[in-house]
């Protein structure tokens, strides 16, 4: 039952994200981006139900399932009532074709991905240490009803307690909404953000560049198999690197169609959702606001933008002010806050910089398991294709977020009160995961997409 629930949840995101981006009442190939974003958008709205019925109405779970019926039926009707006659905008741009070599691998790809997320959720059905510890723990508290801050409790402070609640309170609305603690609606919902990031990126490259770009891109994505492990083992690094990507990926789209308002809404309201999911997520607002007021600066455009950066600024607010909410009123403060060791110590001791720099570039070059490290496969692909002559302000935008964020985790690694080896060791790999969905697509929009009506033959040729 649960899953019907999470069912809904999707389809509302989808019939919001249509709203603004719609094609009257038939589907297109642009409809596996809409999914994929409105994927994430109805997750994300679940957790803030369930999150707001404990916070006001002591965990009345009639109210959960009532709440998202009605959300439910309103995004449906919505859809029906105004978008009917509007075409869909994205299907002006040309579509393009991939020849069977790159259809191949892709598929080959995912139902690697798919097979190897059921064999490791059959072993691990309950998730892996953070899942349980974590995510999982403070899911069964937001679905318990009245006593749900009781995850609260010093007892508890051997794990952190100051994550927001977008995983969680997604799970735990399922639960409530369907009465029952099943093992399946957690592994859903990992699924749906490691496959809804998967066909965010096939879309956004398939309507920027082509499909063969898109495709290979897919591939690359699924290549590193740690990105289908960590998903599978139901850590939120996946969701949140989520939403980075749909945030990027968002600014994109708005220098595609220049027009078009919505995007930016949809840019602030993902990273207002990465604020929801972890802590990182706050940085990431603060750097992707910043970095899109220096793109448009540098592009001369940025008196135009004003307007529609406070239009993502807004976007980002809701979920913003319900993580601040949730961390202000309940959580208790962060670890790096609390530790009497003072942060002037840590910033001035060299090795801690040397550390992190080195360790940054060893598990760069071999993060995800790869046979030839991931950093040679793509100087060697880069240097077959070459560099596209497109430089957009969005693109910008993404390669500059992409940077800055890198930075601040190195940053927070120096500071961290905990054993510097010991907290790399623990969550570098993990970290580098939220960033590989948003770099994979940063990295195929810079590079030269391949023809999308080349041949083997000429390929071979080549």
């Amino acid at each position: 039952m649960s899953v019907v629930f999470l069912a809904m949840a999707v389809l509302t995101g989808f019939f919001l994200v249509r709203l603004p981006w719609p094609n009257k009442l038939r589907l297109c190939r642009h409809d596996v981006l809409r999914v994929s974003l409105g994927a994430g958008i109805g997750l994300a709205i679940a957790s803030v139900v369930a999150f707001v019925v404990d916070a006001l109405f002591g965990g009345n779970a009639t109210l959960v399932a009532v709440a998202d019926a009605v959300l439910f039926a309103a995004a449906l009707g919505s859809f029906l009532r105004f978008r009917r006659a509007v075409a869909c905008p994205f299907c002006a741009r040309p579509g393009s074709k991939a020849d069977w070599p790159v259809w191949t691998a892709a598929l080959a790809a995912i139902a690697s991905a798919v097979i190897l997320f059921c064999l490791f959720n059959a072993m691990n059905p309950y998730g892996e240490w953070d899942a349980w510890a974590i995510w999982n723990k403070a899911a069964r508290f937001v679905a318990s009803g009245p006593n749900w801050n009781q995850m609260f409790a010093p007892s508890l402070a051997w794990a952190p307690q100051d994550y927001p609640l977008l995983v969680p309170g997604a799970i735990a609305n399922f639960w409530m909404a369907s009465g029952s603690f099943s093992t399946v609606a957690p592994a859903v919902v990992a699924a749906t953000f490691l496959f809804g990031a998967a066909g965010a990126l096939f879309g956004i490259l398939d309507l920027l560049r082509n499909r063969a770009q898109a495709l290979i891109a897919l591939t690359t994505l699924f290549g590193a198999a740690a990105v289908i492990r960590m998903g599978a083992s139901q850590y939120a690094d996946v969701p949140v690197g989520f939403f980075y990507l749909a945030g990027l990926a968002s600014f994109c789209i708005s220098d595609a169609f220049p027009d078009d308002r919505h995007s930016w809404w949809l840019a602030g309201f993902a990273a207002g959702c990465a604020a929801w999911t972890k802590n990182e997520g706050l940085v990431f607002i603060a750097i992707v606001v910043l970095a899109r007021v220096f793109s448009s600066w540098r592009a001369g455009r940025i008196e135009a933008d004003w307007r529609r950066i406070g239009l993502m600024i807004l976007g980002a607010a809701p979920l913003l002010l319900i993580a601040l909410w949730f961390k202000t009123v309940y959580a208790p403060p962060n670890y790096l806050f609390t530790e009497p060791q003072p942060l002037s110590a840590r910033l001035g001791d060299v090795s801690r910089y040397m550390t992190v720099t080195v360790e940054f570039g060893r598990q760069m070059l071999t993060f995800g398991g790869w046979l030839v490290p991931p950093v040679i496969v793509a100087i060697v692909y880069a240097w077959l294709m070459g560099r596209t002559r497109e430089s957009r302000t969005g693109q910008r935008t993404a390669l500059i977020a992409l940077i800055a964020m890198t930075i601040a985790y190195a940053g927070v690694y120096v500071m961290t009160t905990k054993d510097v080896n010991w907290q790399i060791d623990t969550s570098l790999s993990r970290v580098l995961m939220q960033l590989w969905p948003s770099a994979v697509l940063v990295y195929f929009l810079y590079v030269r997409a391949p023809e999308a009506k080349c041949t083997t033959r000429a390929w071979t040729k080549r």
